[in-house]
């Protein structure tokens, strides 16, 4: 099979066709302890710009991808995946589409399925992380909706694990398994997998440490859980891609604890990522999608989420968040925060000394009496660098909302119609940012570079009055 890269023109997505099947297929049928990841210095095996190189040579300056395109790309043999990995963890970046889009990855031995792997915006770069098991000639497709370049980069393959027919688990001697450094468990609605659902797979788990990690890796569709789930020190949560798989939840509480949150983190370190987790609200006047509570030194990781919450209860102090740190400091990447309805209603509530890291974060707050994209409370410090925050429908909209805190902005868009950055009490750094909707308000602020959406420069204090 050679290396120069196919294109496969005018790519047709067959109904029914599922990428997760074929996911699960592999997982269920290496089990647990016979499917170990192998991290690798990441490589890239892509790149169409002009004049872009890749390690090895190949598939390199190709020139753009056009609309309704599929690229065919050899990964097996290259940049040290074996010929016989199963899957691959890898990134890709759109870059610079014409117009926006979404690009799905998948193994080019079934048909596209009706998933994303990627949506970009015109004229960006943007990037998602993604595992997908390799067609039988170890390849993957790119199919590219709208006209973009696209890199890809890889870091990781998941293959069998070697030994023999001995009990799995041991430490490899008289032909036994070697325990795998990376334990996976797969669940599955359909009952391919070792378990039906999120929960029943952490219960499952009761010998986890820091050398003994595992992963659970959730096929694509919706899961529906009674009540809140909470994480487990060193276990690991993937889903298939952020609105491929879904854990869902109508739970509420009438407190701002855990039991309000469909997932719950406490202390623990651990990462969820690639998946969507959807709050629907229950009887109960608290409801939240994730709940983060004394994790520190980042030790907890949100990565390539999207988490929405909202409360059905009409009443003074009900209270939707998407997500809902308090005394933490996670590590927040390509999430999309979204609350909705209620008296109180945040994108990402940050409270009580939190000081997460928010990266390619989207926080969104609506149809609340009082919305806020980002909320910073009583000492948070919150490091948010291309934050969009966004505020609107209610008596308050404020896009990012500070009370006693002091958060640094950068890089950012940040929008509420009554303000779009109120301070009480409290300082922001804000540089190269975007302001919209009202003004700055309550002092406080040192501003370097920052804009109003009609791209009006605003003075150090960024007021635009």
């Amino acid at each position: 099979m050679s290396r120069s890269g196919r294109l496969i023109l005018g790519a047709v997505i067959a109904a029914g066709a599922v990428l997760g099947a074929t996911q699960i297929t592999l997982g269920s049928t290496n089990s647990t302890k016979e499917s170990v990841f192998v991290g690798l210095v990441p490589t890239r095996l892509l790149d169409t710009r002009e004049n872009a190189t890749t390690f090895d040579g190949f598939d390199q300056a190709v020139g753009r991808l056009d609309a309704d395109t599929t690229y065919e790309l050899d990964i097996a043999g290259r940049a040290g995946v074996p010929t016989d990995a199963l899957s691959v963890s890898a990134n890709v970046v759109a870059v610079k589409p014409s117009n926006d889009g979404f690009i799905t990855v998948y193994p080019c031995s079934v048909d596209q399925p009706l998933a994303s792997t990627l949506n970009y915006q015109a004229g960006n770069n943007n990037t998602n992380e993604f595992t997908v098991p390799l067609g039988p000639y170890g390849d993957i497709c790119i199919y590219a909706q709208q006209e973009t370049d696209i890199v890809v980069d890889i870091y990781g393959f998941y293959t069998t694990s070697s030994g023999g027919t001995g009990t799995p688990g041991q430490d490899g001697a008289d032909g036994q398994d070697a325990e795998s450094p990376a334990r996976v468990i797969w669940v599955a609605d359909d009952g391919t997998g070792d378990f039906t659902s999120l929960s029943a797979a952490l219960a499952s788990i009761t010998d986890a440490t820091a050398t003994k990690p595992y992963v659970i890796k959730i096929a694509p569709g919706v899961y529906t859980e009674n009540s809140n789930v909470a994480m487990k020190n060193y276990v690991d949560v993937e889903g298939s891609g952020q609105g491929i798989t879904t854990i869902e939840c109508a739970c509420s509480s009438n407190g701002f604890g855990a039991s309000a949150a469909v997932i719950s983190a406490t202390g623990v370190t651990a990462e969820i990522r690639h998946l969507t987790i959807n709050n629907t609200g229950g009887s109960n006047k608290f409801s939240f999608g994730v709940y983060t509570n004394g994790v520190t030194d980042e030790s907890f990781s949100i990565n390539n989420v999207t988490a929405t919450a909202i409360v059905t209860v009409v009443g003074e102090g009900a209270t939707s968040l998407g997500v809902y740190n308090k005394s933490s400091s996670p590590t927040m990447t390509n999430v999309t925060a979204t609350a909705t309805d209620g008296d109180e209603t945040n994108g990402v509530y940050n409270y009580s000394s939190s000081s997460p890291t928010m990266t390619n974060v989207t926080a969104t707050a609506t149809g609340g009496t009082f919305n806020r994209g980002v909320s910073n409370d009583s000492s948070s410090s919150p490091s948010m660098n291309n934050v969009t925050a966004t505020a609107t429908g209610g008596a308050g909209n404020f896009g990012v909302y500070n009370s006693s805190s002091s958060p640094t902005i950068r890089n950012s868009s940040i929008s509420g119609t009554t303000n779009s950055i109120l301070n009480e009490g409290s300082t922001a750094q804000v540089a190269d940012t975007a302001l919209g909707g009202g003004n700055v308000a309550g002092g406080g602020f040192t501003c370097v570079g920052a804009y109003t959406t009609a791209f009006v420069a605003l003075p150090g204090n960024c007021d635009n009055d």
